[in-house]
């Protein structure tokens, strides 16, 4: 069968780029011929731009500023991103065109479904409005973020929505969200969680990078967590804080905002704890069986519904919580078992909607 995905596969995110190259190799593994659908709208390429026009126009001195004092920062993280899609991503890209067609689609992971910064407005291409030739359009693991409340906006995913033949979605409340829309859908779990560590491993052999043991904190977002509650969990455990950025910034031997994905997944396999604002940290640390700790601002819905399947909510911290707790340690014989389910139950809506 000849499968295309449609997701932000070209996003520099770590979780962006993971879970499309996982949602790949879950299809290929499975013997089917498999290609990213290379849509890159123009929203995102101004958005992960060296420089764009459209930035500029928007803020102006803020934006001039800011590109200046990080250009060679920006310059090296875009180099990084750029690698990662030459390694895992370009080499099974068809265009986004009238000329191929498909077997069957499949829209996600990530949030294919979010508004827009940009234009405040839903793309209507992740929707199934677009010019792809396939008998079927199908979801998986699809999320929103945000989800939207005007009625507006709720008719319209209503009318869009019924040209996927089937749909699956990442958080119990999407699910919950589009039942009341009056549309069915079925809870699977993030395709970066449908492969093992094991499997990771083979796919981005990661190394150690630091000889010492080591807190790590993905700071994907700013003020969720209060950094010196941070360092003291740190200090009390003879640790030293290592820390990924989302964005591009000044690197140091223990701050990381200029790397990929190969870095990311050494980092967090070799790290004592993790402190993650990013859902991907969240299901890494899963994978790789650590003690982790995640606190969320905003969008923390795809995080709570992943910790409340495996009894884990009590890893979700307050934003900015002065103290760190010691819990009991996770027990991963447990969680797996859960997870393990989690895992079985997608891969039967997987064969099916490949039926």
């Amino acid at each position: 069968m000849k499968i295309g995905i449609l997701t932000y596969h070209r996003a520099h995110n770590y979780g962006a780029v993971l879970q499309a190259i996982a949602t790949r190799i879950v299809f290929q593994r499975m013997g089917h011929e498999v290609f990213y659908i290379d849509y890159h709208p123009l929203y995102h390429r101004n958005y992960y731009k060296l420089f764009s026009w459209h930035y500029l126009i928007k803020y102006r001195r803020k934006y001039l500023l800011h590109r200046l004092h990080f250009w060679n920062a920006i310059k090296r993280r875009i180099a990084c991103f750029e690698r990662d899609f030459e390694n895992y991503i370009s080499p099974y890209c068809l265009p986004y065109d009238t000329k191929h067609s498909y077997d069957l689609i499949v829209y996600g992971s990530d949030q294919i479904w979010r508004k827009q910064a940009s234009s405040q407005s839903f793309d209507p291409v992740f929707l199934g409005d677009n010019l792809l030739q396939t008998p079927r359009h199908v979801t998986y693991a699809a999320s929103m973020g945000l989800l939207q409340t005007k009625d507006s906006d709720k008719e319209f995913l209503r009318r869009s929505l019924i040209r996927f033949s089937s749909i699956s979605v990442r958080e119990k409340q999407l699910q919950d969200y589009l039942l009341e829309l009056g549309i069915q859908s079925t809870l699977v779990c993030d395709p970066t969680l449908l492969l093992t560590a094991e499997e990771w491993d083979n796919v981005l052999h990661p190394q150690p990078i630091h000889n010492d043991g080591y807190v790590l904190f993905y700071s994907l977002h700013e003020n969720d967590f209060d950094r010196k509650a941070i360092q003291d969990y740190a200090d009390v455990n003879h640790l030293h804080v290592v820390e990924i950025k989302g964005n591009a910034g000044k690197d140091s031997e223990n701050v990381y905002s200029q790397c990929g994905v190969w870095e990311f997944i050494s980092l967090i396999k070799y790290a004592n704890c993790i402190f993650t604002t990013s859902y991907h940290g969240l299901a890494f640390s899963l994978i790789y069986h650590k003690e982790f700790f995640c606190s969320f601002k905003k969008n923390a819905d795809r995080a709570q519904s992943l910790l409340e399947h495996l009894h884990l909510q009590e890893r979700m911290l307050e934003v900015h919580a002065p103290h760190i707790p010691t819990p009991i340690p996770i027990n991963y014989k447990e969680t797996s078992i859960l997870l393990d389910t989690f895992i079985k139950n997608s891969y039967t809506y997987i064969n099916e909607i490949i039926k």
